[in-house]
């Protein structure tokens, strides 16, 4: 049987926390089962046919989240017994293997943002695209001719009522976002009920409007108004 790239990498996150998994497969799809330390029963369920990057990190990144919310620790790095020799040696600085792994954890997670980050950007860029060429294809071309010399005429379309809605929306953004205050993009998701697409849509616009700005991580927070004082 062909090796999975779901399946280790699920396999290989629960060993980091000294969970066994234990593999079914079926028809479609494969079931990961495994035994907490109190009992407790988990599964997750991943493709039987490789996906892109994005899956696989998106789902081992699912199984770490639920190994926390189940309050599983990462168990002990080992550490060896110092002879005599070592005792009263010269000390050295030593970078625990937990240490290692907790900072590559962070690099890893902050690199997944930023990727999160760009596959965003893309996508705005792709429906802008799309409303482009939307709008190039509504439009109506006119050829008269006068005094034998083809003259052409662009009619634009219709216009759209949608700038009051896009208005309203930036609002309820807005009031979401306290000035000053960081505010994760998955958390104005949440409180305002938008969409992913909308929500970024609205920030990109906001924020090259100068009224908010990109911090690390994906944080986001409203700039504070200036206040201007006039003299004389």
């Amino acid at each position: 049987m062909s090796r999975n790239e779901y399946v280790d990498a699920v396999l290989a996150e629960l060993d980091r926390y000294g969970i066994r998994g234990t593999v079914d497969h079926t028809s479609k799809h494969i079931a990961i089962s495994w035994v907490l330390p109190d009992g407790q029963f988990r599964m997750t369920i991943v493709p039987s046919t490789p996906s892109d990057w994005r899956g696989l990190m998106n789902k081992r990144a699912e199984v770490r989240r639920m190994l926390r919310a189940d309050n599983v620790q990462l168990p002990p790095a080992k550490t060896n017994v110092l002879t005599l020799a070592h005792a009263i040696s010269t000390p050295k600085p030593v970078q625990l293997p937990l240490d290692r792994l907790t900072k590559l954890e962070s690099d890893f997670e902050g690199l997944f943002e930023m990727l999160l980050e760009a596959q965003e950007r893309a996508s705005m860029f792709e429906a802008r695209s799309a409303t482009l060429e939307a709008k190039l294809a509504s439009m109506r071309v006119t050829i008269s001719f006068d005094d034998g010399a083809a003259v052409a005429s662009v009619a634009p379309p219709a216009p759209v009522a949608v700038q009051e809605r896009a208005s309203s929306r930036a609002a309820k953004l807005f009031a979401h976002m306290p000035p000053g205050q960081w505010v994760a993009r998955q958390v104005l998701i949440k409180n305002t009920g938008l969409s992913m697409q909308n929500v970024s849509n609205i920030l990109s616009t906001l924020r090259k409007a100068g009224k908010v700005e990109l911090g690390l991580r994906g944080m986001w927070r409203r700039k504070l108004e200036e206040t201007k004082i006039k003299y004389g």
